[in-house]
């Protein structure tokens, strides 16, 4: 419990942050390892993209991408 209290994630807050809502993700859930769109898109790194443009604690509001595929969701949806 400790350490969640160190990243602030002892209580579910109303405003979370960008950095927070990133910090939850990464303890929750790791690092983003492929690409939800095409498992063959290769890449040096993947990342938790936002798909409904609201910072939520809802794992199913996020998807894993590679930055491409993330852009391309952040400059066409939201």
């Amino acid at each position: 419990m400790l350490k969640l209290a160190k990243l602030g994630l002892t209580k579910k807050k109303e405003n979370i942050t960008y950095a927070g809502i990133h910090k939850w993700l990464f303890y929750k859930y790791g690092k983003a390892k492929f690409c939800a769109n095409d498992r063959n898109h290769i890449s040096t790194k993947f990342e938790w993209a936002n798909i409904i443009g609201k910072y939520t604690r809802d794992i199913n509001n996020y998807r894993p991408l590679c930055p491409s595929c993330h852009r391309k969701l952040d400059f066409t949806e939201h």
